[in-house]
């Protein structure tokens, strides 16, 4: 059998979204000045003469062992390791010290970041929080770990400020969440976290994981900022440090986890025998050293000199905007506007891109993210990089708003999209070729084991009276909050709860709330109780259906997109899970209310119990979920869409023997694993919907285009505050899709 790597590697794998970086779109030439990646511009905190070659002082006593680099280095480090205690027992936030048993260390914070989600997270279980705009290898490393991530934004009117309340909420619905990762100064926005915001979620009483504070650029915040020495007080925290930014020591890739000594035993355990190589721990100890440690802070002082310039010098220029987020940090977070004044992706896009391609500067375009529209990340550099930087980006702003666009550089502009699209066309060309295959696997594997295709079955119409037709309705009808003034306008849509309905039929998967009255809460809905419904012949059969499956497939994956992958069906792609769609009140909360099955000829209710209770922690269920009318301001986007569970049955969309409220859930029982002759079904509903070429996708896409929007935020916020379409969003949102922007970005560039 040929090698496949499409069937051999992970699916999470195949689908991870790496971390990118400015310069794999602008290799150094050795012109350019680099201000993307937040590196010490002044050096390594090392005495050096004008060559780069060691000088005659604290630093000249290096000496690499040459000789015994045929020899595997130090597995303990545990000079290295006391001297990097040594640095931070302060005693500024406790009378504690911090030992050698209190560290881990690694190639750089990023193998800590990894092994901490090794240890701590189940894969395809666990998750872990982050707080966006924040560094991307703590996504990264969770899809590769196949653990999910729920996302609690900072606070982009607060300077970006961590908020700690809704991150506890977080941790109170969701027990499988183990970790939650907070950058302290904050990577774009050079926010500092404080201190009682940390505090706070380690004194969460009942949630059992660790709160992991990285602190890669502490060194330029004030002095007594860092809270590493608080290990020594919480086991439940975690602080990462580097030797890249500060110590100017990137090339070495060294960075270390200070932890209580139980949670540091368990990262050493696992870690690689040998991972710290011996130029590497030298040159460290080397930089850890009173002299040297005096190089570094004069550094820092020069930094923070031309930080302060940058801070004053460049407001003048036309077109620059605010600075965001906080200046604990070697970096400036800041703003470029269009002609209007308003901050622009656009305009920063092209700054970044005419910089590096044009000038030989190097920044890094931070737009994408939330609350970050229109910014780039500029690394603070020295005295002349500094001086060069503000000249070439008055330059460049100006030809932005000029207009002024070379032709090679629309050549190259045309020769990009030229191969994207290419790309694109050969990946599908892949996928369709490796479907079609396994299509005939299957068919050969059914023809094999004389198994025919189950068809769901559908029940004919026996009484010879022909289909009851829709009735309209044409009454007085009020327009629901930010509704299209054409649904506004229509006449309502028909109840098929008008009809007489009796007294409900409990079902026996679940059992009736204690005190609660069958039917109650279907309100002035319920008329003429006294006549009794008449169940179907096999409703029995049907009903036992419904609470005999138990789980086979594996839980879905999710990728740094937060699109969902079901391993057994890679076309089913939701980027909304079903918890995430109660919480956002998706039905207007009414999905489980009573509901009047006519096929069957019983009424249900009391199905939300199968639902997991960390899903519906905290949640006010008669509002959210058992609602007896449809309340479109709990919806996510405030709006009345869609029709009635008794609607998609009259149309034939119900699959009674499987699902009797419809699609909905059904991916809730899909997404736990269930599998049945229905899947096939409802994952093609899903994908005429919203799939790809899903028609209304592409509605509310051509929408984004019509309306001239470009960026999208993961809280469902447009660009600049305008609004696209609400109900078609919602619409959408009912089939677990919500607009990304990668989405945005893949229709305007087939535009």
């Amino acid at each position: 059998m040929p090698f496949d790597l499409a069937k051999c590697a992970r699916p999470n794998i195949l689908a991870l979204e790496p971390y990118r970086c400015a310069r794999d779109d602008y290799k150094d030439d050795g012109t350019n000045i680099l201000l993307d990646a937040n590196e010490n511009a002044f050096g390594p905190g090392l005495a050096l003469n004008n060559d780069g070659k060691l000088a005659n002082g604290p630093s000249s006593s290096i000496e690499i062992d040459l000789l015994g680099l045929n020899r595997y280095p130090d597995p303990h480090q545990h000079e290295l390791k006391q001297h990097l205690i040594n640095l931070r027992n302060t005693h500024v936030h406790t009378e504690k010290n911090l030992t050698p048993e209190n560290l881990f260390v690694g190639v750089g914070s990023d193998e800590a970041i990894d092994a901490l989600l090794r240890a701590f997270c189940k894969p395809g279980h666990d998750k872990i929080v982050t707080c966006p705009p924040t560094y991307g290898m703590y996504g990264v490393s969770a899809q590769v770990n196949d653990v999910g991530i729920v996302k609690v934004p900072l606070d982009v009117d607060n300077d970006f400020a961590a908020q700690p309340d809704k991150i506890n909420e977080a941790l109170s619905a969701d027990p499988s969440i183990k970790m939650v990762y907070l950058c302290s100064p904050g990577n774009p926005t050079g926010s500092l976290v404080d201190k009682e915001a940390v505090r706070k979620i380690l004194e969460h009483p009942t949630w059992n994981g660790l709160v992991v504070l990285d602190e890669a650029y502490i060194d330029f915040a004030p002095e007594g900022t860092s809270l590493a020495e608080w290990v020594a007080e919480w086991p439940n925290l975690v602080v990462m440090q580097t030797m890249s930014k500060a110590f100017g020591l990137a090339g070495i890739r060294l960075g270390a986890a200070f932890a209580s000594p139980e949670v540091a035993t368990v990262l050493n355990n696992m870690k690689a025998p040998y991972n710290i190589p011996n130029p590497t721990s030298q040159l460290a100890v080397q930089a850890l050293q009173p002299q040297n440690l005096e190089v570094g802070r004069k550094n820092r002082e020069k930094i923070i000199q031309q930080r302060d310039r940058l801070l004053s010098e460049m407001p003048k220029i036309t077109s620059v905007g605010r600075f965001r987020g906080g200046t604990a940090s070697n970096f400036l977070l800041v703003e470029l506007t269009d002609s209007a004044g308003k901050p622009s992706n656009e305009v920063a896009l092209q700054v970044y891109e005419r910089l590096a391609e044009r000038r030989g500067v190097v920044v890094r375009f931070r737009g994408k993210e939330p609350g970050c529209l229109g910014c780039i990340r500029v690394t603070v550099g020295t005295e002349p990089e500094v001086t060069r930087f503000l000249k070439e980006i008055k330059n460049v702003l100006e030809d932005v708003h000029a207009g002024r666009l070379s032709q090679n550089s629309k050549e190259r502009e045309e020769q990009k999209e030229k191969d994207a699209n290419e790309s694109v066309k050969e990946i599908m060309n892949d996928y369709e070729t490796r479907r079609l295959e396994k299509i005939k696997q299957n068919q050969k594997l059914l023809a094999d084991l004389d198994i025919k295709p189950v068809v769901p079955k559908v029940a004919r119409n026996t009484d010879g009276k022909p289909p009851a037709k829709k009735r309209k309705v044409f009454q007085e009808q009020t327009a629901p909050a930010r509704s299209s003034a054409r649904i506004a306008a229509a006449p309502p849509k028909p109840s098929y709860n008008e009809d007489e309905i009796a007294k409900p039929i409990a079902l026996p998967r679940s059992a009736v709330k204690k005190g609660k009255t069958s039917g109650s809460n279907l309100g002035s809905v319920v008329k003429g109780e006294d006549e009794p419904l008449v169940p179907s012949k096999n409703v029995d059969e049907i009903r036992e259906g419904w609470n005999a499956w138990s789980s086979t497939a594996a839980p879905p994956t999710r990728d740094g997109d937060q699109v969902l992958h079901f391993e057994d069906y890679p076309d089913f792609t939701p980027n909304k899970s079903p918890e995430e769609m109660l919480r956002e009140g998706c039905f207007g909360g009414s999905y489980y209310r009573p509901l009047r099955s006519r096929k069957l000829g019983i009424i249900v209710e009391d199905d939300w119990e199968e639902i997991p209770e960390p899903w519906i922690s905290g949640l006010n269920v008669e509002r959210f979920l058992t609602s007896p009318q449809y309340d479109p301001d709990v919806n996510k986007y405030k709006v009345s869409c869609g029709q009635s569970i008794e609607e998609w049955e009259a149309a034939g969309w119900i699959s009674h023997e499987h699902d009797v409220r419809g699609w909905f859930q059904w991916y809730t029982r899909f997404f736990r694993g269930r599998r049945c002759e229905d899947d096939d079904r409802q994952v093609s509903r899903w994908k005429k919907c919203v799939g790809e070429t899903g028609r209304w996708r592409r509605m509310l896409l051509k929408k984004y285009g019509q309306a001239g929007v470009r960026t999208v935020f993961d809280d469902g916020e447009d660009e600049e505050g305008v609004e696209v379409s609400p109900v078609m969003h919602q619409t959408c949102h009912h089939w677990a899709f919500e607009v990304r922007q990668q989405h945005l970005d893949e229709f305007w560039h087939g535009r």
